[in-house]
């Protein structure tokens, strides 16, 4: 090999050992956005089942008013 072809391997070495480190700190980026999408998830799965049990308190408590209501107009 002559020193032209040396220095041109060399220059692609060098091309390719950078373009693995960008792809390295992509991967990583993306791994930490992955992990903070997955926090935000946890927290709004959290909070969906919290305001699905407001929900059903309240419509157990609308059903009871109802019936009661009902049982004013039957007595009345």
């Amino acid at each position: 090999m002559e020193f032209q072809e040396i220095r041109l391997l060399e220059e692609r070495l060098a091309k390719l050992l950078e373009y693995i480190e960008n792809l390295r700190r992509e991967k990583a980026s993306l791994e930490e956005q992955l992990r903070t999408k997955e926090a935000q998830i946890q927290q709004l799965q959290g909070e969906l089942e919290r305001l699905q049990g407001e929900r059903q308190q309240i419509k157990d408590k609308v059903q009871e008013l109802l019936h009661k209501i009902d049982q004013i107009s039957l007595e009345g």
